[in-house]
């Protein structure tokens, strides 16, 4: 998960302010209807809700606007979706219910806000069993992810919106939002990286992502916590409370999403590794030409090792440069899983590494102590 800055895209003309918009027109019969349900509940306590059908959010400039602004992936996971199946639109609160509070009719009167509206892929959004690590110690074997150190976990946001305090709730439009004490990550409200850290092995670089120290620490993995106990067991090991659940809720550490991940960092360290190679070589061939000088020059230019040193030279720096850009591109913000990348490039390669490994003293670091 990657900050986002919301105002980088304009505001759906579809939910834009202004009594002409779907949105606007849509939250006047919610409005409407809200108001009906609750007279028809007085007469009838043991009365069934009846749904409103949301519709504005649906809006092909919408889903257009949140495809843009979040480079076509899960706002979540960073994983792209657009290969396998439609976006799904995500209401950060969720617009119908509340889960674990059952008077609470949702955050109806958002369901057409344009600031609640967040794309994401149908594992982070949808309640799935989904198999979980449950140690930081697992490891990629030649049969694939060890199991016999993950769970099956329900996971996926669905209706939650978990507070650290319930007193803090917004229950109507009148609500003060800016008092909910939130534990789940918005990455247009939030920054992840105040919450939010990968484990880090240059070694066998299995991307678990776990709730930040709020001290000293490098990270703490809660899968088998519930998300009940999760704010009150943050606080006694001293880690993000808003970290934690965010991983839980989200299923941030299901299986296929901890493989992909990976598939990035090690094809990191392959181009870490080919630049090291590269940088040897075109040193030593750049030695040798510069030994030559002149010598073995004709009329017509470069002749005999002369032109040979000098084709193998300019072959590998177009390779490296090559390289270089891939290497960029894996960890730029339209890339899946730029987070997990960008953290692994820091711990074990340096800040300046996007401009070129090598260049940077780089070179993986040694195993951390963990």
């Amino acid at each position: 998960m990657i900050r986002i800055e919301r105002s980088a895209v304009a505001v759906p003309a579809s939910l834009a302010e202004g009594r002409a918009s779907a949105g606007s027109k849509e939250l006047k019969r919610v409005e409407a209807h809200m108001v009906a349900e609750a007279k028809a509940r007085e007469k009838d306590p043991k009365r069934k809700r009846k749904s409103f059908a949301f519709a504005a959010y649906k809006a092909a400039d919408v889903k257009t606007a949140l495809e843009e602004l979040f480079h076509g992936k899960c706002a979540y996971c960073e994983g792209f979706y657009s290969s396998s199946h439609p976006i799904d639109v995500e209401h950060y609160r969720p617009k119908s219910e509340v889960e674990g509070v059952p008077d609470h009719d949702g955050y109806w009167w958002l369901a057409m806000d344009w600031e609640n509206l967040l794309p994401s892929c149908i594992d982070c959004n949808r309640r799935r069993y989904q198999k979980t690590p449950t140690r930081t110690d697992a490891v990629f074997g030649a049969d694939g992810f060890g199991r016999s150190h993950a769970k099956t976990i329900k996971s996926g946001k669905a209706a939650a919106f978990p507070l650290a305090d319930e007193e803090t709730r917004a229950w109507n439009r009148d609500s003060e939002l800016k008092n909910e004490d939130r534990l789940l990550l918005d990455p247009t409200r939030d920054k992840p990286a105040d919450h939010l850290v990968f484990h880090a092995d240059p070694i066998n670089p299995v991307s678990l992502v776990l709730a930040k120290a709020t001290g000293k620490g490098d990270g703490r993995l809660y899968a088998e916590v519930a998300t009940g106990d999760l704010v009150e067991k943050a606080r006694i090991d001293g880690f993000s409370a808003k970290g934690a659940v965010s991983i839980n809720v989200y299923g941030l550490n299901r299986l296929g999403l901890v493989q992909a991940r990976t598939k990035v960092l090690r094809t990191l360290q392959f181009l870490v590794l080919m630049l090291e190679r590269i940088e040897e070589v075109v040193s030593r061939v750049d030695e040798r030409i510069a030994r030559l000088g002149g010598a073995g020059r004709g009329a017509g230019g470069a002749t005999g090792d002369d032109a040979l040193f000098e084709l193998v030279s300019s072959r590998l720096h177009q390779l490296r440069d090559a390289i270089r850009a891939e290497f960029r591109r894996q960890v730029a913000p339209d890339a899946p899983y730029s987070a997990a990348a960008r953290a692994w490039v820091s711990a074990f390669i340096g800040e300046d590494a996007p401009k070129g490994p090598t260049s940077a003293g780089a070179g993986p670091r040694s195993r951390p102590g963990r």
